[in-house]
């Protein structure tokens, strides 16, 4: 493969968005046996909560996946690669980018819900400074 291809290939790999509209790869190579990834992914994110074996697959999942990642990259990078292996290599990267992003959000509260807990953790912060400011102890006494 020549220099220039590569670039559009790494170029693909790194461009913002690149999961957009990329297919989770039905199955993957992990530790040399074939995972059905796709089904994985749908089982571990349609539920509304994970068990704790649940949770302890997903880290392993997304280890293993990362591991794949780079291996995939490692081989559009070698110099007996063409061009259309490495966009099949692309291809599958981008697929397993996306099912790490969603494995990534799993068990992740919601926005509003951040948001909720970001403005108590605020509202305490800023009472304890009043407090403090005022002169009054945690029962609300004047020191």
């Amino acid at each position: 493969m020549r220099a220039y291809e590569l670039a559009v290939l790494r170029e693909r790999l790194n461009r913002e968005g690149a999961t957009i509209g990329a297919s989770i790869p039905e199955q993957v190579i992990i530790d040399g046996a074939e995972y059905p990834l796709r089904q994985a992914v749908i089982r571990l994110t349609g539920g509304e909560s994970l068990t704790d074996s649940e949770r302890l697959e997903v880290t392993e999942l997304k280890r293993a996946l990362r591991q794949v990642r780079r291996a995939h990259i490692d081989r559009l990078e070698d110099d007996a690669c063409t061009f259309d292996m490495g966009a099949d290599i692309v291809e599958t990267v981008t697929g397993i980018d996306r099912a790490l992003n969603a494995l990534d959000g799993i068990g992740a509260p919601d926005v509003e819900t951040q948001a909720r807990h970001q403005e108590a953790v605020n509202q305490k912060r800023w009472m304890a400074f009043l407090r403090e400011a005022l002169g009054h102890d945690r029962t609300g006494r004047r020191r």
